[in-house]
């Protein structure tokens, strides 16, 4: 139920995108290109692609998705395991970098609805209610 209502939550957030503050979030490499990490304790692998040393594209996986068939081509980074409690805090300075192409940042924020995480359901919530 939870889920369901997170997910909701996040696509009707999508047009109330603010601003969180800066965090200790992992950073990418300073090439451009595709980076994944393994979440910790979820069945999830996380990529980003780095274009101009910016995020330019997420894409979240379970275990059983073939992920080179599925839009990421050429070279990935594998930075190893990620924490969820990091990658919750890498989806929010994403979705609350401004200058960056709207996609990604409603790529970061369907992220953070599927993460399962007290701390992104709580952002949701506040894009939602703290109006």
């Amino acid at each position: 139920m939870r889920s369901g209502r997170t997910a909701a939550l996040a696509w009707l957030g999508l047009a109330l995108l603010w601003s969180v503050p800066a965090s200790s979030a992992p950073s990418v490499g300073a090439a451009d290109g595709w980076y994944k990490w393994q979440v910790d304790g979820v069945t999830t692998t996380l990529f980003l692609r780095q274009e101009n040393g910016k995020p330019a594209s997420i894409l979240l996986f379970s275990p059983d998705c073939r992920w080179s068939s599925n839009g990421i081509s050429g070279e990935v980074t594998d930075m190893g395991a990620l924490s969820l409690d990091d990658s919750v805090d890498m989806l929010l300075d994403i979705v609350s970098e401004k200058d960056l192409d709207m996609d990604v940042r409603e790529e970061a924020l369907f992220g953070l609805a599927q993460s399962d995480s007290d701390t992104a359901f709580a952002y949701i919530d506040r894009l939602l209610f703290d109006n």
